[in-house]
């Protein structure tokens, strides 16, 4: 078996409104994020963080989950 590493999450922060804080964490990276959410998240994240983004001069799109990592779903 060859070894595997996984990395990520790097960082996993946990606190309030940090949707809206969501520039902060992702500007290093990129001038985008692509956010996917399940449904109990997506309404907050359109309204929160997708706004956030854009006021801050970055590109924002989010996508529902749909629970299963397929070829289908990565091609959709």
């Amino acid at each position: 078996m060859i070894p595997r590493s996984v990395t990520s999450p790097k960082k996993f922060i946990i606190g309030q409104n940090l949707l809206s804080q969501l520039p902060d964490y992702v500007k290093d990276f990129g001038d985008s994020a692509f956010l996917i959410c399940d449904e109990f998240i997506l309404d907050r994240v359109n309204q929160e963080a997708i706004p956030a983004l854009q006021d801050a001069g970055l590109k924002g799109a989010s996508e529902k989950f749909q629970y299963e990592c397929t070829d289908e779903e990565i091609g959709r």
